[in-house]
């Protein structure tokens, strides 16, 4: 398996999107760790936190919600121009290949 510090990514950047070649791809499926090992290796400390940790999920997506619908409906109203969400929050975790389920989700 090759050494993660000595891999060096070849990206390139369009409309702000990250794409990676195929070699690149190949190295981040060599580094994947499986879920159970994931959970093996983690410390009992992060096992007993991680329930409070993602549990702010819920309260972030509301307030994400709220934002959104204040946008939509103030904005026009006082003329301001909305904000595209799109150019300051980005979810493209799920795109790398050396994350398993677990760590994509934080």
């Amino acid at each position: 398996m090759p050494s993660a510090n000595r891999f060096i990514a070849r990206v390139h950047a369009t409309e702000g999107r990250v794409w990676f070649n195929e070699e690149t791809r190949r190295v981040h499926t060599q580094l994947k760790q499986g879920v159970p090992a994931f959970l093996r290796e983690a410390s009992v400390f992060n096992l007993l936190t991680a329930p409070v940790v993602y549990s702010m999920g819920v309260p972030l997506a509301l307030l994400d919600a709220w934002a959104t619908l204040y946008q939509w409906t103030c904005f026009p109203i006082y003329r301001v121009a909305r904000v595209p969400r799109h150019r300051y929050f980005v979810v493209d975790r799920h795109k790398l290949a050396y994350l398993n389920a677990i760590e994509k989700l934080q």
